[in-house]
């Protein structure tokens, strides 16, 4: 089951996690580290002790580019989850904020809630700076990132101060001018929507233009724009504008999240498509009832669960829970890391949400059925 819109990425997002759970590597090592945290060299030592508990299952080869991984990312970000086994690093992912906290970790599951949290605030974006000489867009999603300038006519891109039986023929000539300028950025931005269906548009600019714009969006779209400062000269608008950006885009996350957990709150009161805390969640999710899993996660969480490796969807906060239902294989992991695997690999959409009450246990789940 795939899903979009503001609830929960759509199941393809996720599509190279569920390659990686499905290796059945035997263990991973998971670290997620923070600029300026976990320098390459105290992560080595580090590594190099869980090395000396493990019987030397991971080669020095393996150390070293797991170090190497985690520190070229920091050239270009703020935190890393890095993912290694046996054979290598299997999977690197860039964050532009910082993890919950930092972590290195041994065990038979990748952890990976940093990288949901990442993925789930990539939302799909558009931004537009507008002058009477034309526009720039700049749009960005999982799928489609890029920019386009839309030019204008600019013959009477200025209204003059003439006089006499030409000033009336001038100042119209200027509004029209504006007018198609509009048309011509309202049409592209309607493309780009069409294209990546953003959850804000950002607008900046001559204050008469973007008004313009957006008089001629429809209702939903003119809906999601905000504006932000800043102009399409070189005038050194653009750091603030950026910040502006990054604050409407933060806003519309956690605005995501509040719908989630207002959604939840809703079922819940209904008494209906609800799991709440561990055992029922754990349930939810053996039954592949779970459409989208809310998680709370942090480094510190231990808590402990059990899952059948060649079934996705058997897991039980207690094995015996498992091995009544078929008896089989079963591992012991981070009840996170379980939880993310089975959401994962049934198809359900996964949230990571702040700390709060709403969850027992800091887990719960909106139901398919």
């Amino acid at each position: 089951m795939e899903r979009s819109g503001p609830t929960a990425p759509a199941a393809r997002a996720y599509d190279d996690l569920a390659r990686l759970l499905l290796r059945q590597s035997g263990f991973y090592l998971s670290v997620w580290a923070a600029r300026p945290g976990l320098t390459p060299k105290a992560i080595a030592s580090r590594i190099q002790a869980l090395r000396d508990t493990t019987k030397e299952m991971l080669p020095d080869s393996v150390l070293e580019e797991l170090a190497g991984a985690v520190d070229s990312a920091f050239a270009h970000s703020a935190g890393v989850v890095s993912i290694a086994d046996t054979t290598g690093v299997l999977f690197s992912e860039q964050l532009p904020e910082e993890p919950r906290g930092e972590l290195l970790h041994l065990g038979p599951l990748p952890a990976l809630s940093p990288v949901i949290e990442h993925r789930q605030a990539s939302i799909p974006f558009v931004v537009v700076v507008a002058d009477r000489r034309g526009g720039d867009l700049y749009w960005s999603s999982t799928e489609h990132t890029g920019s386009t300038s839309v030019d204008g006519d600019e013959t009477h891109v200025r209204k003059v101060q003439a006089g006499g039986w030409s000033h009336k023929t001038f100042q119209q000539r200027a509004e029209n001018a504006w007018e198609h300028t509009a048309d011509d950025i309202a049409n592209e931005l309607l493309h780009r929507v069409d294209t990546i269906g953003p959850r804000v548009i950002t607008m900046a600019g001559d204050l008469r233009v973007t008004e313009m714009i957006r008089k001629r969006l429809p209702e939903a779209t003119a809906a999601l724009v905000r504006e932000v400062s800043g102009s399409r000269s070189a005038d050194g608008s653009e750091a603030t504008r950026e910040v502006e950006i990054k604050r409407w885009i933060r806003t519309a996350i956690a605005e995501d999240t509040v719908e989630v957990l207002r959604r939840f709150d809703q079922e819940e009161g209904q008494h209906d498509r609800v799991a709440n805390g561990i055992d029922d969640t754990l349930a939810a999710l053996r039954q592949a009832r779970v459409d989208i899993l809310l998680l709370h996660d942090d480094a510190n969480d231990e808590r402990l669960a059990y899952f059948a490796p060649d079934e996705p969807a058997l897991v039980a906060a207690q094995r015996q829970t498992i091995t009544d239902v078929r008896p089989r294989e079963t591992q012991q992991a981070r009840m996170v890391d379980i939880a993310i695997r089975a959401a994962i690999l049934t198809g359900a959409g996964i949230r990571i949400v702040p700390a709060t009450n709403r969850l027992t246990d800091g887990i719960g789940a909106i139901l398919r059925w």
